[in-house]
């Protein structure tokens, strides 16, 4: 949803020129819209870090197809952290 969510907001910003865009309502000098982006990107950041315990609580005992999808979802976390910070999304 971040990943989604991140792309058609900037999308939007660049097909418009950014300087007439109307960002919609500002929470201090940031538009709404890209605060509740921010918010998405740490609640999936979290999920990550919560998915890594599982894989850490799941590699003592669990079926080894447990294992992978736990750990492409953790793989997935972690290239997302980059993504987001170059993207501005995890910044304050």
């Amino acid at each position: 949803m971040a990943l989604l969510g991140g792309f058609a907001y900037l999308l939007y910003l660049v097909m418009t020129g950014g300087k007439l865009s109307v960002p919609g309502p500002m929470a201090g000098d940031r538009p709404i819209l890209w605060l509740a982006l921010q918010a998405i990107a740490v609640a999936t950041v979290a999920a990550a870090a919560v998915t890594a315990a599982a894989v850490a609580r799941a590699r003592q005992a669990g079926p080894r197809g447990e294992r992978v999808r736990l750990g492409l979802l953790v793989a997935g976390g972690v290239v997302f952290v980059p993504w987001a910070l170059y993207w501005g999304l995890l910044l304050p």
